[in-house]
């Protein structure tokens, strides 16, 4: 059973040079950095309690990760499901025909971790765990962001919301607690809570929606992630006093509150959404 989304993965080339991106530009501390010898990455991890995010970086000109960095270029790269167990989960996918591999433990008690292959997955990549990495390494209670609170979400970009949403019940269990046509800014939408976070399914309903044009790039997967911020003001003034304009997107019919984008040219690749805790929380839980 999935228990919750602990942290997403963010694929660069370098974690030096892209780590300003959490410690200087959203004020997230840089509180652990490892690596993962057989998996030929390394790793640094920015907590935002209960979850984090996670840098990763190519340890050799090999590999899996730096495959992903020639073809897609940096931004972000998987996400990962706290489970009740790693091996009865991957038993239970398994049998439903999910295509999941094993994985090698990493340091510090996470010994029991899997892989589900994008395939089955309409193109994101899925890491199984059930030890809570911040309660194993010490860092849950780590100081809270700057700029950010926590993580909100992430986006699952799709060419068929249907088949989507089908596929998060039939594989996970999970269902959306609401969904969302917008036929003036052409897509649709479902919102599946996960713990105390959400993924969210977008898909386009017109060629002139931003979405198509990743669809036809990159096909299925993901796309950006969501942060909440405790003032949407004060962040929007903070980021601009280091030299960064978001996009600000103001109240509308479906987004009734202001929220904020991040160019990926900020960002090292990754696309980066904020919603306001205060007024995000109760219209991402449906209320």
């Amino acid at each position: 059973m999935i228990k919750g989304l602990t942290n997403f993965g963010h694929a660069v080339k370098s974690i030096d040079q892209a780590a300003p991106v959490y410690t200087s530009l959203l004020g997230m501390p840089l509180a652990k950095r490892f690596s993962s010898a057989p998996e030929g990455v390394n790793n640094a991890v920015f907590p935002a309690p209960p979850n984090f995010a996670e840098m990763l970086e190519p340890a050799g000109p090999s590999g899996v990760l730096g495959r992903f960095l020639e073809r897609r270029g940096e931004g972000i790269y998987h996400i990962v499901f706290m489970v009740d167990d790693v091996e009865k989960e991957v038993r239970s996918l398994r049998q439903k025909g999910v295509e999941v591999s094993d994985a090698p433990p990493l340091e510090h008690g996470l010994q029991r971790r899997a892989w589900v292959h994008p395939r089955s997955t309409m193109g994101v990549l899925i890491e199984l765990l059930d030890v809570d990495p911040l309660k194993q390494w010490g860092l849950q209670d780590a100081p809270k962001p700057g700029v950010v609170a926590r993580i909100s979400h992430v986006h699952h970009i799709v060419k068929d919301l249907d088949k989507a949403v089908a596929l998060y019940e039939r594989v996970w269990g999970l269902r959306p607690n609401q969904r969302h046509d917008y036929p003036e800014e052409g897509f649709s939408n479902a919102i599946i809570p996960i713990g105390s976070n959400y993924i969210g399914i977008l898909s386009p309903t017109n060629a002139r929606n931003p979405l198509t044009a990743f669809l036809a790039k990159h096909g299925d997967g993901l796309r950006s992630v969501c942060f909440m911020v405790d003032d949407m003001d004060k962040a929007i003034a903070d980021l601009r006093a280091k030299g960064v304009e978001p996009l600000v997107q103001e109240p509308s019919h479906h987004t009734p509150f202001k929220a904020a984008w991040l160019s990926p040219r900020h960002t090292h690749g990754l696309v980066v959404e904020l919603f306001p805790t205060k007024a995000a929380g109760p219209y991402m839980a449906g209320r």
